[in-house]
């Protein structure tokens, strides 16, 4: 699990940090942040499962920053000393709300409830045939069979759809890749995810190729041309 800290407090900062590096095993890395600003720069480039989050900051605070977004892509546990923000930070989709200083047993009662929620998403992400496309109007639900195959974009991703047509999105291909690699699709480069459903054909050569039902061509990495191959020799 990737998570980022973000508070203005330097100390805060690393004391957090320091608590869930010897409490909360499952975390892999730990991003820090001293305003909103560094933090949106960090979740465009980095997969962020996680976003612990204080609300008194300069510039803009915590229940502005997530006043943000239409949907979190991410979890929220707020980090405050004042109470008083409860309520706004549950309206904006806060998971949990820590109260400093901060106690070992609340804060692992939080994190545990926080791998629970992304547990239970993502297996029931994996048996769905749908999948939710955040638009700048709110989010579109599409089929699986209706995608072709997916694109990155730098820190967004074309979504490519049978019909011709296609949808750029605000997230980074990975937060697309657990639940679509259960569902009939397979990443052949690091930039591409596609519908095996749609795959016609497969062109060997220096650079390979694998053919759509729409007729274009997409390249194969070397580094998954055996994975691909194996793959289609089955189906």
């Amino acid at each position: 699990m990737n998570v980022l800290i973000v508070d203005d407090e330097r100390k805060s900062r690393e004391l957090l940090q320091a608590m869930l590096r010897s409490f909360c095993k499952e975390i892999t890395h730990i991003s820090l942040a001293p305003e909103t600003k560094t933090a949106k720069d960090i979740l465009d480039s980095h997969n962020i499962d996680l976003v612990f989050l204080d609300i008194e900051m300069p510039n803009e605070n915590g229940i502005e920053f997530l006043a943000t977004y239409d949907i979190l892509p991410f979890e929220v546990i707020i980090t405050t000393a004042y109470e008083k923000y409860a309520l706004d930070a549950f309206h904006q989709g806060a998971c949990d709300y820590l109260l400093k200083p901060y106690n070992p047993e609340r804060l692992v009662l939080a994190f545990n409830r926080i791998l629970k929620n992304i547990e239970y998403r993502t297996k029931k992400e994996a048996h769905l045939d749908k999948i939710s496309i955040p638009t700048m109007h709110g989010f579109s639900i599409l089929k699986t069979d209706e995608i072709e195959y997916l694109k990155a974009e730098g820190n967004y991703t074309k979504v490519h759809l049978t019909n011709g047509t296609s949808i750029l999105v605000s997230k980074n291909l990975k937060r697309f890749e657990d639940q679509l690699l259960q569902n009939h699709f397979i990443r052949i480069h690091r930039s591409s995810i596609v519908n095996i459903n749609e795959i016609t054909g497969y062109l060997k050569g220096k650079t390979a190729q694998i053919t759509l039902s729409s007729g274009k061509h997409l390249e194969v990495s070397n580094s998954k041309r055996e994975e691909v191959i194996s793959i289609l020799n089955i189906i």
